[in-house]
């Protein structure tokens, strides 16, 4: 049921119920299958260099989640664009930019570099809702 809208309390972004108890927000169905595809093409690549370790299934875990958290700030950016001021936005910009960053740190403690990043097919079904919205 949620909390009605225009409550302070009602969630908007998804990243803090991400973070605490793993769940995504409703309505972020396609943000799974997204990093379904994003872990696999991770443990691929890494299963074609060496024989992953568990230290590389954490790293992997890490990568999705910054991914997760970078995508749902994405989300609430294309879905509240118009109500947030120029500061809240440069704010959630800062947020993505972090998140990337910390996904980059992780993939490159794998040992994988951008020449051999998973392919940008991945994002299709993200690209496909931007152009919708």
């Amino acid at each position: 049921m949620g909390t009605p809208d225009g409550n302070s309390l009602a969630p908007l972004h998804g990243v803090r119920s991400f973070l605490v108890i793993g769940k995504l927000p409703v309505g972020t169905h396609y943000l799974a299958r997204i990093l379904k595809k994003f872990a696999r093409a991770l443990e691929t690549e890494v299963t074609a260099r060496r024989e992953p370790t568990l230290y590389d299934g954490a790293l992997i875990q890490t990568a999705v989640r910054h991914e997760a958290v970078c995508q749902l700030w994405l989300r609430y950016l294309r879905r509240e664009a118009d109500s947030l001021t120029v500061d809240q936005k440069l704010a959630v910009c800062k947020s993505i930019s972090s998140e990337t960053d910390a996904r980059d740190r992780t993939l490159k403690a794998l040992g994988l570099d951008a020449r051999n990043a998973p392919p940008q097919s991945i994002y299709a079904e993200t690209e496909k809702l931007s152009a919708d919205a």
